[in-house]
């Protein structure tokens, strides 16, 4: 997922994911596994394959510091 994400942004409650050209289908894939084991977790699929993470309470914190460059 790193190689493939183009842009990280932060948005009330969570986090946005913009994938690159190509990448989309990876984290379709992702967000398939992630509903699975995160329940806590409302992912919302927007145009062109931007993918919106939100929780409640301490989920937006968890979801802050996920996907950040090392």
């Amino acid at each position: 997922m790193g190689s493939g994400l183009v842009q990280r942004d932060l948005v009330p409650g969570g986090i946005r994911l913009s994938p690159a050209p190509g990448a989309a289908a990876a984290l379709t894939d992702l967000i398939d596994l992630e509903r699975d084991c995160c329940a806590w977790i409302n992912f919302e699929v927007a145009e062109e394959s931007v993918v919106i993470l939100t929780a409640e309470g301490d989920g937006a914190a968890v979801l802050a510091g996920m996907f950040v460059a090392s």
